[in-house]
């Protein structure tokens, strides 16, 4: 049996980064995907013990094409979480 996997976008940190490691103990394969590639690398040291991490330095909005492309097939898309986070400038003031 094929094992599970999940695509979590904005994976390096917050909640994506938590969700994420809920997967992996949970025994699945995650591909974290952020456009912050420093705190990508962090997250995805601080995961690898936990299980098999791919870290993808994309864009949220990118998540789609990457779910299309012939050479992620492995992903069945019974996990997918959408996470873009905010910036500051999306903050309210």
């Amino acid at each position: 049996m094929a094992k599970r996997v999940a695509l979590v976008t904005g994976g390096a940190q917050g909640i994506g980064r938590a969700i994420s490691e809920a997967f992996l103990r949970a025994g699945m394969r995650v591909a974290m995907v952020d456009c912050d590639g420093e705190a990508l690398e962090q997250a995805k040291q601080r995961c690898m013990h936990l299980g098999e991490v791919l870290s993808l330095k994309e864009d949220v909005a990118r998540a789609a094409l990457f779910l299309a492309d012939p050479a992620n097939d492995f992903i069945t898309g019974e996990n997918l979480v959408i996470d873009g986070g905010m910036t500051r400038k999306m903050l309210y003031v």
